[in-house]
This record gives structure tokens, sequence and C-alpha cells, in this order.
């Protein structure tokens, strides 16, 4: 696993993302997936909106990798966006 800093607001940073996939790195383990966690639970419970997670799911669609989100608090997510 291999874990990246969120910005203040709990998004990644797509360029952040993408400088972090390993296709070919001899010295590193290749990324298989992509994985996001929806509420940032170290973050306070920030939410990730929809626009957030397009994002970072645009970058692991280009590099033909899966895309995972986390749906631990998936539901305490979903109801932070219908009722902010």
């Amino acid at each position: 696993m291999h874990a990246l800093e969120n910005t203040p607001d709990g998004s990644l940073d797509p360029d952040e993302v993408r400088s972090a996939i390993n296709h070919d790195s001899r010295d590193w383990p290749k990324t298989g997936m992509v994985s996001l966690e929806n509420t940032q639970n170290l973050l306070g419970g920030l939410v990730l909106d929809r626009d957030d997670i397009e994002r970072v799911a645009d970058v692991a669609h280009e590099h033909d990798l899966p895309f995972h989100i986390d749906g631990a608090r998936l539901f305490n997510a979903a109801v932070s966006l219908m009722f902010p």
C-alpha cells in the first residue's frame, strides 16, 4: 500500500495520484488498484463529494487500474452529502 497525503479538504490531488502510480519500476511493486476511503476518518470524518471521487477515478481509469471506494462509512457520507 502507498498512502498519499490528503489536501486540507480531504481530497487527493489527481496529479499526485498520477505520479504515485508505478507501472515499471524494479524497486517498487507495480500499482494494482487505486482506492479511496469515504469518509476520511483521519480528517475527522470529512466527506469526499462526487467531483473529488471522479477526479481520482479518472486517473485510475487512465492507467487501466481498478478503482475502489472503501464503504465502511459510505452511508454516513451519503447522508452528509444529501443534508449538508
